[in-house]
């Protein structure tokens, strides 16, 4: 019984969450560039790995959402993409929210789980041709530095990375270890990505971690790219005002 009561919770706390999300990504005023980097947007091409800091997540799924087909193939439908997600209670209400926003999930993170979430999407974008989503700095950071879980999985599968950077003019900043980012309603909103990154199959140990540092870099110039215009004596824009409360778990 309790269990189904769980299962109930999620669900509905995920519907609602989804909702809340569209209806704040309704307000948002977005100008979003390279997320065509083979001439179409990325969720209608072959399969790619897609990266953004674990403070960008709450209005990741827009990297996603809202894009039409290639004009010259109206009828194509895109791939899926699955996130991958924490196994905490947290992560479970997220991944009920991404459900109900049509993006599916893979279940684990480098502390919990990893092992198997790997396996799984390996198999999601090798077999079933699905793209993957995944927070490289997640889930208990240092912030803004990436971990080598998507370096290696684009070794393993040879699907590129795509790494974005989001930023809004106005914002609060959660406090959590990544102070995630949360939009004012009604603010600009850039969403930035860099070059492909292609990672040779096969690679390990010091190469490996050789592309990892890449990565780093390449989320971090995607980041201040977005957050160029929104910049003022240092700082981004007017956000950055810090809400009084802590996400459950940090």
């Amino acid at each position: 019984m309790r269990l189904k009561t769980t299962d109930l919770r999620e669900k509905v706390l995920g519907f609602l969450g989804a909702q809340l999300l569209r209806l704040l990504n309704a307000t948002l005023s977005w100008e979003k560039a390279g997320l065509d980097p083979r001439g179409e947007h990325w969720s209608y091409g072959e399969p790619i790995i897609l990266a953004f800091w674990h403070s960008d997540q709450l209005m990741g799924p827009w990297t996603y959402l809202g894009f039409s087909p290639p004009e010259n193939d109206r009828g194509r439908k895109r791939r899926t993409v699955s996130a991958l997600i924490s196994q905490h209670s947290d992560g479970r209400l997220i991944a009920s929210a991404m459900s109900f926003l049509g993006i599916e999930n893979v279940a684990g993170s480098s502390t919990r789980g990893g092992a198997r979430a790997f396996v799984q999407m390996k198999r999601a974008i090798e077999d079933e041709g699905s793209h993957i989503t995944i927070t490289p700095d997640g889930p208990k950071g240092p912030p803004r530095e990436a971990k080598v879980g998507a370096v290696s999985l684009s070794a393993h599968t040879g699907a590129p990375i795509l790494p974005v950077g989001i930023a809004f003019e106005r914002c609060w900043r959660a406090r959590s270890w990544d102070e995630m980012l949360i939009p004012k309603p009604f603010s600009r909103a850039r969403m930035v990505a860099g070059p492909l990154l292609q990672i040779p199959k096969g690679v390990q140990g010091e190469e490996l971690v050789h592309h990892q540092e890449q990565l780093t870099a390449a989320l971090n110039e995607a980041k201040s790219r977005a957050e160029e215009p929104f910049r003022t004596d240092g700082s981004v824009g007017r956000g950055g005002e810090r809400p009084h409360f802590r996400l459950k778990g940090e």
